[in-house]
């Protein structure tokens, strides 16, 4: 056996290669694991990895835990938004109104929730080990919810990166960009066990040839591109025309990205487009097309369809209807598949 994979719930909890991580001095690996279990039943399963990263099958038991003292859940949201950059000319008019309002929208709805926002000039690489700190106190049955509003880019080799204030347009992949693994990094060290992540922003997908035609006639000067009525979050990189990639299907890109983290950290992803759409804005909805849906389903309880507390996985089926009505099929935003596991309550 070269590693030993453990889930609680659907979440990676540890990963031991050889006699790395074990529980003794012992040269042999240790034939007990330790593990914090979540109130209630706890699904645990183990599965190995050979040397050629060929994985076994699971075994899979079940454990019921009820604590004499019970640990109350708390709610954490963590919201990431740029409307402004150093390159004025890539400016965004909501983006950071967005984590503004949802942050308000977390703290009328929740007075006991912790929140933290990271707006405009705020936001550079040093932001996710910020982050990353203050996420670390959280424990396995708090609720952390981390979004992030503004530009989204992908290079050549279809990494998608979110631009932070200081980005260089020219080239996503420069050096004090924020990339999906590191985002995918942050995920994975947060103690939480219940993850929802929220993107805000477009250029995480092909834009196919037919439908970017006819975009192209409505793009300003500066490339930012407008679509009637409606702002995009997207820019023109570098000197291309376009920002057409060799991807045959961006969507199926997107749920291959978000679906890595699943196997990585547990965490939910829903991303505000995909395909050949772009993640609009408008004066009408004084917010992205993807935010505003949020904040409607959870500030009203509309996505909560039993009546029971809005689950995320209800707020994603809610919120993915929604998004595609108020743009007339412009823009459809995705997301990972669920953790059947761990579909778990906001409020």
């Amino acid at each position: 056996m070269q590693q030993l994979i453990v889930k609680v719930n659907g979440i990676p909890e540890r990963k031991t290669i050889g006699t790395q991580n074990t529980q003794t001095s012992s040269d042999k690996m240790s034939d007990s694991i330790r593990l914090l279990l979540s109130e209630g039943i706890n699904k645990i399963q183990f599965s190995c990895l050979n040397s050629k990263g060929i994985e076994s099958l699971k075994e899979t038991f079940y454990i019921q835990y009820n604590p004499t003292q019970k640990t109350k859940s708390k709610l954490w949201y963590i919201g990431i938004g740029m409307s402004q950059f150093e390159d004025s000319s890539r400016n965004l008019q909501f983006a950071a109104k967005d984590i503004r309002d949802l942050s308000l929208l977390f703290k009328q709805k929740d007075p006991t929730s912790l929140i933290d926002t990271f707006l405009n000039e705020k936001v550079t690489l040093k932001t996710l080990e910020q982050i990353k700190q203050i996420l670390a106190s959280t424990n396995i049955e708090d609720r952390v919810i981390i979004s992030f509003s503004g530009h989204g880019l992908l290079d050549d080799q279809q990494s998608f990166y979110f631009a932070p204030y200081d980005q260089d347009f020219n080239t996503p992949s420069y050096k004090k960009s924020i990339s999906y693994e590191m985002i995918e990094n942050l995920l994975a060290q947060i103690p939480a066990r219940k993850k929802l992540l929220l993107i805000d922003a477009c250029n995480s997908g092909e834009i196919d040839k037919e439908p970017l035609e006819t975009i192209a006639e409505l793009k300003n000067t500066n490339g930012t591109v407008v679509v009637k009525e409606y702002k995009a979050r997207g820019a023109k990189i570098g000197n291309s025309n376009t920002q057409h990639t060799s991807m045959p299907n961006s969507f199926e890109l997107m749920k291959s990205l978000f679906a890595d983290l699943s196997n990585n950290n547990g965490a939910i992803v829903i991303s505000a487009a995909a395909g050949n759409e772009f993640a609009l804005e408008n004066n009408k909805w004084n917010n992205g097309a993807f935010t505003f849906c949020i904040k409607k389903a959870l500030l009203e309880n509309l996505a909560d369809m039993d009546k029971n507390g809005t689950t995320v996985s209800e707020l994603k089926t809610y919120v993915s209807k929604q998004v595609e009505q108020l743009t007339n099929g412009r823009q459809k935003p995705t997301s990972r598949q669920e953790n059947p596991d761990l579909d778990w309550k906001i409020w």
